[in-house]
């Protein structure tokens, strides 16, 4: 099974940009949107409403707050919250949930299965698999260094990943790592998952950089485009 998903957070009013560039190169992705977000707009419910005819809308907490420490009962109502709120938007229960910043413990994460979200998806980078219930990431789309890398894969003990890292030279390179991934993933199998921000895309005017990207991911033969949500079930053996 090979597969290509794109997933994207924070629900910014530049997702509409990002999803036609999505429709250009027929690909999918997934939006994890919260309610409000201190840093940045927020879509307004009903262009949340007219993307989800698109694309998949994932929960991100109500707030965009970090689950890491949060106390159980405000966690909860992140949680719950944003399940609800989304199922009111769009018409249909969401899958897929991204915890803001990639933070979460373990008592959140069964509170997130609870509320009713099958997958959750984690900021874990080089990764070209996933598994049940768990969603990491292989890139993406901002531009870090080897030394980022490096750090991101030795703080989460994930030295197998580093080993496929390191038939690359351990570059930063994305699309010396975009050949790699998608070679290493046509031979023996895996998921393709690009992820970023669409406020981060105007920030760091990378938005030329990201249609190279699609233009390259597009149309590969023996490849599967999914949602994010359509690996909820699908765990490669």
């Amino acid at each position: 099974m090979r597969f290509i998903t794109t997933s994207w957070d924070d629900g910014h009013p530049s997702d509409e940009r990002l999803a036609d560039l999505l429709g250009k190169y027929n690909l999918r992705g997934t939006f994890y949107v919260p309610q409000v977000n201190p840093g940045h707009r927020v879509m307004k419910e009903q262009e949340i409403a007219a993307l989800s005819r698109r694309f998949e809308i994932g929960g991100h907490t109500l707030r965009h707050v970090s689950l890491k420490n949060l106390p159980a009962a405000e966690a909860r109502q992140e949680i719950q919250g944003s399940y609800q709120w989304l199922k009111d938007i769009v018409g249909t229960d969401p899958v897929a949930f991204c915890p803001p910043f990639g933070d979460y413990s373990q008592e959140s994460l069964s509170l997130i299965y609870e509320a009713g979200f099958q997958i959750v998806r984690t900021t874990e980078l080089l990764s070209p698999y996933w598994s049940p219930g768990i969603l990491p990431t292989t890139l993406q789309v901002y531009n870090h260094s080897s030394f980022t890398y490096l750090k991101h894969l030795v703080k989460r003990g994930r030295f197998g990943n580093m080993r496929l890292w390191y038939g690359t030279n351990f570059t930063a390179d994305t699309f010396r790592l975009l050949d790699h991934y998608l070679e290493f993933i046509g031979t023996h199998g895996g998921c393709l998952h690009l992820w970023g921000h669409s406020w981060e895309l105007d920030k760091f005017r990378l938005w030329r950089k990201l249609e190279r990207i699609f233009s390259a991911i597009s149309n590969l033969p023996g490849f599967s485009y999914v949602e994010n949500g359509q690996l909820a079930k699908t765990v490669l053996t």
